[in-house]
């Protein structure tokens, strides 16, 4: 996929509060004869000066011409007319139970808070259809020549569609909790007024993983935002009998989604850092898991009430690569249909739905319920989602693929060793309308001169994302102040450097997504901080409006308050005044203070900050886990030896050593044990009803006592078992069948057991 993917806006529908007149235009045929209908006209009116100046014959003649071709056309037109209506009303869907009357009606769709006029029609009047279906071509006609008020993919019940509906829906779901189940659904229904999902449940519904208090708090999440209840979804149940049923279809008008489709609750979708983390991310990972990435047939719907963004639009348009399917938007839903002055609700009901998307590839909370961070007991396989989505982002962009690197084998941050050539480059991203870098041409100045090569100025304001990628895929060092489009630096070849920029009194510690998100295995980025120290390096501007960063709506001693703080303490999502204020100031950038912080990009040694969890993580990232320990299991006895010697350090002396009495356990290793970071084996060993855990590799437990001490009665010869599971690095291997053993009652009381591998 290649070409310009800039910032652009269309207008759909018109906004609340608008008027557009779209009532049906005249179809083809009757433009065409209005057209030639108009050219006669004209004729006659020649005709007429004609008659004036060559005389009444020849005017005459051609005005009875004119009249006998306009009456011969008009007598045309209506047969064809007549034609098209009862070729129209052959395949407009069934509105009502059968058996009602021929009546003329006035069809009026209302969308959110606009109403549309479609004009009037011939038809029989019903319940369960209401406008000749849209055809599913993308067009913003109809068949009929009126102006489609639906979206393509949003089309009128058919009659196999409501006999399906009667049926019954499903729902199959997987996940423990709010925060990680995903469901499909199967003909699952959706009121627009209400806001709120409906399953028919009937002699086909099968509802698996549903648990019995799927409102407490809710069955899903619509979002990979956790802890924001806006974005929770459950259902509530309905007879699917009452589909056909005249209790319910009589105020209610179906519509149905064919295509399948991926509800999604957007967060912020004007934002590329929440597009990304939010959004592409964890949707491209679902799309790929439920196997519809690519597949051409699957489409977005958005239930949120934000309506088209056309950047996030764009984002979306890479993760359904062959689609011919437009994206639908719950705010451009059909809410309610006006028939002769009654008014019906919507209902939309869609064939095939998945909700809830998978999480591990997000990193960062928000702070809603406590102050933002990475988030808590996040499961640490997370970060290899993210190298993946980018290339795969990359290729759909037509971005050029990283340049070859040697893959991160080991624990430790890579050295960008591509770098030793001279194709890389340094960016700088610029933002044009706040949080200005005030002495940008000196920065600019200071990192040409440190790294030896001209740098490239980069901006969401005016540059396409397109370009961005392109050139960050051969970028090793970028630099730019705290701000959104940092989260592009993912796009980065592993090793790369970025530099984020903090205004005066924001501690950098506090603010951490893209600290976290360097530190992830698979993009591997180093990361350096830097705070402005300086308040006279400042520009503050607190009468522009709160949420860009203006404080004079605050009471006076509120204003001094923050003003004087000089920090920002920690805080909750979103919207404090003290984070708004401090966030958006303009900075003078201290070079001589930043670049010795920076290091080159091909340099052994990095000095810069790092991530907690990184080392954990990229353990994780890599790691293997051994394979099941299948046979081998020995055990033998060793009886008491005494050992006499001589010693060195004892002038010689006689010395006697006591090797005491042990069970020796041996077994063949897991076969992919050379492949393992930090193999080693626990075994354990029951006896007469007790279990013995030995936990440590090769450990001798010389002279350990008997397990049951209290026990007076003599011993016979022990039958144990053995189990055997390898263990990793942050990782559990599988454990082995149970094999036996016998231990001689002998020296049941003097037990020792040594574990050996039998490498």
């Amino acid at each position: 996929m290649s070409g310009d993917f800039r910032l652009r806006s269309s207008r759909v529908l018109p906004r609340s509060g608008q008027s557009e007149n779209i009532r049906a235009p005249l179809p083809d045929q009757y433009s065409a004869a209005h057209t030639r209908v108009t050219d006669r006209r004209a004729a006659a009116a020649r005709a007429a000066q004609l008659s004036k100046k060559d005389g009444w014959v020849v005017a005459s003649i051609l005005a009875i011409a004119l009249v006998v071709s306009v009456t011969s056309h008009l007598h045309r037109l209506r047969t064809t007319s007549g034609r098209n209506a009862r070729s129209m009303q052959h395949h407009m869907p069934r509105i009502a139970p059968r058996g009602h009357k021929r009546v003329e009606i006035g069809l009026n769709i209302r969308v959110g808070t606009d109403l549309y006029d479609v004009g009037t029609n011939h038809q029989s009047v019903g319940v369960d259809e209401i406008v000749q279906k849209n055809a599913n071509t993308g067009s913003n006609r109809d068949t009929a020549g009126h102006r489609s008020v639906l979206q393509p993919d949003v089309t009128a019940a058919s009659d196999e569609d409501i006999d399906r509906l009667a049926r019954g829906g499903s729902v199959y779901c997987s996940g423990s909790s709010v925060d990680n189940r995903t469901c499909r659904f199967d003909d699952m229904c959706y009121i627009p007024r209400r806001n709120e999902y409906v399953l028919p449940r009937g002699v086909a519904s099968l509802l698996h993983g549903v648990p019995s208090n799927r409102f407490d708090p809710a069955l899903l999440t619509l979002s990979s935002v956790q802890r924001h209840n806006a974005m929770h979804m459950s259902f509530v149940d309905v007879p699917a009998d009452q589909f056909t049923n005249a209790s319910i279809l009589p105020k209610h008008i179906v519509f149905v989604v064919s295509a399948p489709v991926l509800l999604l609750y957007r967060f912020k979708p004007n934002n590329v850092m929440h597009i990304l983390h939010d959004d592409v991310l964890p949707v491209l990972h679902t799309l790929r898991a439920v196997g519809r990435l690519g597949d051409g047939s699957t489409t977005m719907a958005f239930m949120d009430p934000l309506g088209v963004h056309n950047e996030s639009d764009d984002w979306y348009k890479l993760l359904l690569p062959g689609s011919q399917h437009q994206s639908i938007y719950r705010k451009m839903l059909p809410t309610s249909v006006d028939v002769q002055g009654a008014t019906r609700d919507a209902i939309v009901c869609f064939r095939r739905a998945y909700a809830g998307v998978i999480k591990e590839p997000t990193w960062y909370d928000y702070g809603f319920l406590q102050p933002q961070g990475p988030i808590p007991n996040h499961p640490a396989t997370s970060a290899p989602y993210v190298r993946w989505a980018t290339n795969f982002l990359a290729a759909q962009l037509g971005a050029p693929a990283l340049p070859s690197s040697p893959p991160v084998a080991s624990p430790g941050l890579p050295v960008a060793t591509w770098t030793q050539g001279n194709s890389w480059s340094v960016v700088l991203f610029a933002r044009t309308r706040n949080r200005l870098i005030m002495n940008q041409p000196q920065l600019i100045q200071g990192l040409e001169s440190k790294f030896g090569r001209h740098v490239t100025v980069l901006s969401l304001e005016t540059h396409s994302i397109q370009d961005i990628i392109t050139v960050l895929r051969s970028t090793a060092v970028a630099v730019g102040m705290h701000g959104s489009i940092l989260v592009l630096a993912m796009f980065m070849p592993p090793g790369s450097i970025l530099v984020e920029l903090f205004p005066f009194g924001v501690p950098s510690d506090n603010y951490t997504p893209y600290k976290v998100m360097c530190g992830l295995p698979g993009v591997d980025l180093r990361y350096v901080a830097w705070e402005n120290q300086n308040l006279a390096n400042t520009v503050a501007h607190p009468k522009r409006p709160p949420y860009l960063g203006g404080i004079v709506h605050l009471d006076p001693n509120t204003q001094h308050r923050i003003q004087s703080a000089h920090t920002v303490p920690q805080h909750l999502c979103c919207e404090d005044p003290y984070w708004l204020y401090y966030i958006y100031q303009d900075t003078t950038v201290d070079v001589e203070d930043l670049l010795p912080r920076i290091p080159m990009p091909a340099s052994d040694t990095y000095a810069g900050d790092d991530v907690a969890a990184t080392g954990v993580w990229r353990q994780l990232y890599h790691a293997i886990v051994p394979a099941r320990v299948q046979g081998g299991v020995t055990c033998t006895y060793h009886a008491q030896v005494n050992v006499t010697g001589t010693g060195a350090h004892n002038g010689g002396a006689s010395l006697q050593r006591t090797s005491p009495a042990h069970m020796r356990v041996a077994f063949a290793p897991s076969w992919n044990a050379p492949h393992v970071n930090g193999l080693y084996y626990e075994v354990h060993i029951k006896e007469l009803g007790k279990m013995w855990r030995v936990p440590q590799p090769y450990l001798l437990l010389a002279g350990e006592s008997d397990p049951d001490p209290e026990s007076k009665e003599p011993r016979s010869d022990a039958k144990l078992s053995v189990w055997v599971r390898p263990m990793g690095a942050h990782v559990v291997g599988p454990v082995s069948e149970a094999f036996s053993c016998t231990l001689p009652a002998a020296v049941v009381t003097t037990l020792g057991v040594q574990l050996i591998p039998a490498l």
